[in-house]
């Protein structure tokens, strides 16, 4: 046997330019111008055996190169109602790939489709699907990359959820809390259905029901998402009063009578569910207590007097309207007291002022009766040698040449002079004294 200088060709099937760890290739052996001569080959490997074939199939064992990866992308994640979208996976690496579709379906995924490089695919279901590409076949195990990730799709059907106001209430002012509730009736194959808000401002959490702070003009909207499914929005808008609702207090009588009790009724006018706080202060000076009731019209039994208010409160937190005028009510006796407090005083002092008058007065009458008694009764002659008539002194006193012994002698001041008045006795006195004269 004699060495030729001819060298045999090797080539490589497939001819991809990037191979992957485990993947399995077919090499080729030829001699070009052999001149006829029929050429057994014979293969040399790192490890296992040789062949004498021209051809040698190996797993591609020496490449660096991990596994690649493919990737699913999509423009929009929900299908509109009768439509499709494009779902399009690549291989960043190599060539030669064909893609396999798979769609979730639990507990393992499904194979649903194959398409050729390009990776397009048209879906109108919804659903949660992935791919991954695959080379080789026609008698060699397929090899395939990872498998890509996840895109849910979700389908928009034509049904709209309802939503309503929970309270129900007429009129909502602002500043209140109020709670929206979502519903859907209809089915859609869909036992079970979350609910998805979303307001002028942001999106709120998923749920059946939705607290809100009432501002002016807010919209919200709600939809039901069920099994990779979406409802259309159904909007809602929530008409907001800008002023606190006024209560009004009124009272049946404001007095209270002996034994008995009046009638408070709180009330707001033009809306409902309201729950009343009445307010009671004994006096100015004290601070409010409450009394509630779960009452919705409002009426309170008293028959305490008091300085009563009220005010309406509901909603969770409760939301407080504007505290009513204050109404008085009291008792008979302190209807009287403030009176009795100003008129005590002043009559207490017209009573003063008329016993010092009337004393005054007695005193007065008492010395003009002694006066005009010591002018009716006779009095001794002063002993007194120095008294004169200025001191005003009225006495009796016999004189010596008197013609009558009896006669009554007055001495008395008038306009500024003394004289001396005679006072004449009775006529039987006389007589007497002419009898004497006679003898």
């Amino acid at each position: 046997m004699s060495i030729v200088s001819i060298k045999p060709t090797v080539s490589r099937k497939p001819n991809w330019s990037k191979i992957f760890r485990g993947e399995r290739i077919t090499l080729t052996c030829e001699i070009q111008g052999g001149g006829g001569t029929e050429w057994t080959y014979e293969w040399r490997p790192n490890t296992g055996n040789s062949t004498t074939s021209s051809e040698y199939r190996i797993n591609y064992a020496h490449s660096a190169a991990n596994k690649p990866r493919a990737s699913v992308t999509v423009k929009d994640t929900i299908i509109p109602a009768g439509g499709s979208v494009a779902l399009n996976c690549s291989v960043d690496i190599g060539e030669g790939w064909k893609i396999y579709w798979f769609r979730h379906s639990h507990p393992t995924d499904r194979n649903i489709s194959t398409t050729e490089p390009g990776g397009v695919f048209i879906v109108s279901n919804e659903g949660v699907y992935s791919c991954r590409g695959g080379r080789g076949g026609r008698g060699d195990p397929v090899f395939y990359t990872e498998t890509s990730n996840e895109v849910t799709l979700w389908k928009s059907v034509s049904i709209k959820p309802t939503v309503t106001l929970k309270s129900n209430w007429s009129e909502i002012f602002r500043g209140e809390t109020v709670t929206l509730r979502c519903e859907i009736n209809e089915g859609e194959g869909v036992w079970w259905w979350a609910y998805e808000w979303r307001t002028t401002n942001r999106n709120s959490p998923v749920s059946i029901e939705l607290k809100v702070n009432a501002a002016d003009r807010d919209t919200f909207s709600c939809r039901g998402r069920g099994y990779y499914k979406f409802t259309q929005w159904t909007n809602y808008s929530l008409t907001v009063s800008a002023n606190k609702p006024a209560t009004k207090l009124t009272a049946s009588d404001t007095i209270i009578p002996a034994g008995g009790s009046v009638t408070l009724t709180c009330s707001v006018s033009g809306s409902d569910g309201w729950k009343f706080d009445l307010l009671r202060r004994e006096t100015e000076s004290h601070t409010d207590q409450f009394i509630r009731t779960n009452d919705p019209d409002g009426v309170f039994i008293v028959s305490d007097e008091g300085v009563y208010s009220c005010r309406g409160g509901r909603g969770d937190p409760v939301f407080y309207t504007e505290t009513s005028d204050e109404v008085t009510v009291s008792s008979p006796f302190n209807s009287l007291f403030p009176a009795i407090l100003i008129v005590g005083p002043v009559v207490g002092i017209v009573l003063i002022i008329l016993f010092i008058l009337l004393i005054l007065l007695w005193r007065c009458r008492r010395s003009k009766d002694l006066s005009s008694s010591g002018l009716n009764q006779p009095e001794s002659i002063n002993p007194d040698p120095g008294a004169t008539q200025n001191d005003g002194s009225v006495f009796s006193s016999l004189l010596p040449g008197d013609s009558s012994p009896d006669e009554t002698i007055q001495l008395s001041q008038t306009s500024g002079n003394d004289s001396a008045e005679r006072i004449p006795q009775p006529a039987e006195d006389s007589e007497n004294a002419n009898v004497d004269q006679g003898k």
